[in-house]
């Protein structure tokens, strides 16, 4: 399985997973270049989602009121990533939400924005 990874992307109520909540999960399983399987799925917070990430993200309270809570989506979640790397854009935010749940701790990860940093260290943030 050493060919595989999944890039990882969250979106959450806010910037601090001691505080704020997971609203989406998107995942892409990559086999060598291939995508092999995709996972997406909304996440009730159980709590209002603030104005202006609904602007930032597009998700509103209405798309989320059916969707799955947190304890039901990290399952699916961990059955699809198994233990293949994960990859993603400032992934340590990602991983600090998913972590905090225990989920993801001994995947190997790797942050493209830790690599954009090093090689591009005059790109803007």
């Amino acid at each position: 399985m050493a060919d595989t990874l999944v890039a990882l992307d969250l979106e959450t109520t806010g910037l601090d997973p001691t505080r704020d909540a997971i609203i989406q999960i998107g995942a892409v399983k990559f086999r060598g270049a291939r995508i092999e399987d995709e996972y997406e799925t909304l996440v009730n917070p159980g709590v209002p989602i603030p104005g202006f990430i609904t602007e930032l993200t597009g998700i509103t309270d209405a798309m989320v009121v059916r969707a799955p809570v947190l304890a039901a989506a990290l399952p699916e979640l961990l059955r699809f990533v198994g233990n293949a790397p994960v990859i993603g854009h400032n992934l340590k935010f990602d991983l600090g939400f998913l972590q905090k749940h225990g989920a993801l701790r001994n995947n190997d990860s790797i942050d493209t924005y830790d690599l954009a940093s090093a090689l591009l260290p005059s790109a803007s943030r």
